[in-house]
């Protein structure tokens, strides 16, 4: 015990006091009322403020990452947004959205011949857990349903099982303090990374990828969702 309490006192130090006051008198007021004190440099405490939603705020956001073992990506900062399908801890920690058709800049090695910048893309569909994202396409530009069929992810560096290669790209996803800055830090990977090759035997749509996107590149043409490749799996089979 003594071990844990030396190490305990070098690793946190003291800085606030919350104490919590109970009514038991009128039942018009509050139950509860929570009152911070700030330590000085001797430990004593120095003069209260009521606790502010801000803070009360942060601190249950501290809490359930706790109880959720530091999983605060799965945490919305309010509500869930229609972008987010689903959200999971088993068998281990995952989230599932998609995005609709937009414009984005992409960046090709210089080798491809194609030009980098801003370019038209499909609605995408995305998974990802701590370390890993895989990336599928939707023909429709609506958000998907469980019955929907995904289509292959019209992409450089993208497995046939859908999974993407980071190539030398080092992922760190644990400052993500929430669940929307978890799928922002993901989709900038993805779009900030440069293109480089096919990993597969085939093309990942109907026709030559590199013509597709030296179509693209540089105009104001809607990716052709016709040359999107259908697979066999649904949103919902990436569920189980």
């Amino acid at each position: 015990m003594n071990n844990l309490s030396n190490s305990f006192a070098q690793q946190y130090i003291p800085e606030t006091a919350l104490v919590l006051s109970k009514n038991n008198v009128r039942d018009d007021q509050p139950e509860f009322f929570v009152e911070v004190y700030p330590l000085g440099p001797d430990g004593c405490p120095l003069a209260g403020y009521p606790l502010s939603l801000s803070e009360a705020s942060t601190l249950g956001r501290a809490f359930l990452s706790q109880q959720a073992g530091g999983r605060t990506f799965l945490l919305p900062q309010g509500l869930l947004t229609d972008n987010i399908l689903y959200l999971s801890e088993q068998p281990e920690p995952t989230v599932i959205w998609w995005t609709k058709a937009q414009t984005e800049t992409l960046y090709f090695q210089d080798h491809l011949g194609i030009p980098s910048g801003p370019t038209a893309l499909p609605p995408l569909l995305w998974k990802a857990g701590r370390e890993h994202l895989s990336i599928y396409a939707l023909q429709k530009n609506q958000r998907p349903k469980p019955t929907t069929r995904l289509c292959k992810a019209p992409f450089f560096n993208v497995y046939a099982s859908n999974e993407v290669c980071m190539g030398t790209v080092r992922i760190d996803t644990s400052s993500c303090d929430c669940l929307e800055s978890f799928v922002v830090t993901w989709e900038r990977y993805f779009f900030d990374s440069a293109f480089s090759h096919l990993l597969g035997e085939s093309s990942p749509i109907d026709g030559n990828i590199v013509d597709c996107w030296s179509s693209l590149a540089g105009t104001n043409n809607p990716f052709p969702v016709r040359l999107l490749k259908p697979t066999q799996q649904t949103l919902q089979s990436l569920l189980s």
